[in-house]
């Protein structure tokens, strides 16, 4: 087939969940004898190859948007795939430009249930976007959830849109190179955190994260174990949350922007996520599966999207409930049999169902059926 993948960014010009996602996918689609091109948007790095088409944009947010989209939509006209993957919010735009007879396969990796502040902040901002997203789901010929949860979130926000138009095809990671000992790791010693239980949290630094409760979680694990915290990855968009993480918690290790999380996986003795539900936009977390590849036992939160991502293998604690979440980890860190089985599991629940090559060959089977 040929297949144009429509996305934000593209590695290594720009890493984050969409663009790691849509790398992993176009890779595994060549591999599998396809004839995969990328459109995207050039941002600081050119990669010079001619499979991806790295496009300039104007200033500003709508004057961007607006150039990118138009740019975009000559090059799908020019390539005429047998099918168009959206991803993002500037594939999405794109999706509802005209291209008759073009199969057009629109993915989810923001929920429509959102963090209510967003719509406090900028209400008519949100309510554009909103009508934008939707729009671009009624009018696809597939819609992509990564989750069930998400599918039954999405049917609530769009009831006309027809069930059987959605198909849940999860989000993967190469297991291959997300593996227990991939690595070498000093980052035990990079900290001095020589034998303590050591928490990670990788993903962006925003309150709706449910970070700040991981902090005082951690700081109350302290006063019965060893422990440290580590948060790795950059901020959402200022630094203000981060800079009052680092003054308010102390001996909390924020890593900022990460090339290879692998070390600092590795360096773990659990993995922590505790975004209370859909705010914040999660529909999947890349991190998990990715610290779930690395073998780590999971503590989260008693999140839907979580108890389907992990396949139920996780200590599940109450959200916003600082203590709870301290005596999940304490479970953990009292019981290192019990970590060791849940790290084993969470390794399987990876290799068997976000493997690379296993999620794109369920890609392959949706792309056929749009295009038919």
């Amino acid at each position: 087939m040929k297949i144009s993948l429509v996305t934000p960014g593209f590695p290594p010009d720009k890493t984050g969940g969409i663009e790691n996602y849509v790398g992993l996918v176009f890779r595994e689609l060549r591999a599998m004898g396809h004839d995969v091109r990328v459109i995207t948007k050039l941002h600081s790095t050119n990669l010079e190859t001619d499979e991806v088409e790295q496009l300039t944009s104007g200033e500003g947010e709508i004057g961007g948007y607006a150039e990118w989209t138009i740019k975009a939509w000559f090059r799908l006209r020019e390539e005429k795939p047998d099918v168009a993957h959206f991803n993002g919010f500037p594939g999405q735009i794109l999706s509802l430009a005209p291209l008759p007879g073009m199969p057009k396969v629109v993915h989810i990796h923001n929920s429509l249930t959102t963090d209510p502040e967003w719509w406090v902040r900028a209400p008519f901002r949100h309510a554009i976007g909103y009508r934008i997203v939707v729009e671009a789901f009624r009018s696809s010929s597939l819609v992509i959830s990564p989750t069930q949860v998400v599918k039954d979130d999405l049917m609530r926000h769009v009831p006309s849109l027809p069930e059987d138009k959605i198909r849940v095809i999860p989000n993967c990671v190469d297991t291959n190179r997300f593996a227990p000992g991939s690595v070498p790791t000093s980052v035990r010693e990079k900290y001095g955190l020589g034998h303590k239980f050591v928490v990670l949290y990788f993903g962006k630094i925003k309150r709706t994260k449910g970070i700040e409760e991981l902090c005082k979680a951690v700081a109350l694990l302290k006063g019965k174990v060893d422990a440290a915290l580590i948060l790795g990855g950059s901020s959402a968009a200022s630094d203000s949350f981060a800079n009052h993480l680092k003054e308010t918690y102390e001996g909390v290790i924020l890593t900022g922007f990460v090339e290879d999380p692998r070390p600092y996986y590795e360096a773990a003795d659990a993995f922590a996520i505790y975004t209370p539900g859909f705010y914040g936009g999660e529909t999947f977390a890349i991190a998990l599966a990715e610290a779930m590849s690395m073998g780590l036992p999971i503590v989260c939160s008693d999140n839907p999207i979580f108890h389907e991502v992990t396949h139920e293998n996780a200590v599940f604690v109450r959200p916003k409930d600082p203590e709870a979440l301290a005596e999940g980890l304490l479970s953990l860190a009292r019981d290192p049999s019990r970590a060791r089985v849940l790290g084993s599991r969470s390794r399987e629940v990876a290799g068997t169902n976000y493997n690379a090559r296993h999620v794109a060959r369920q890609l392959e089977v949706a792309y056929r059926e749009a295009a038919n």
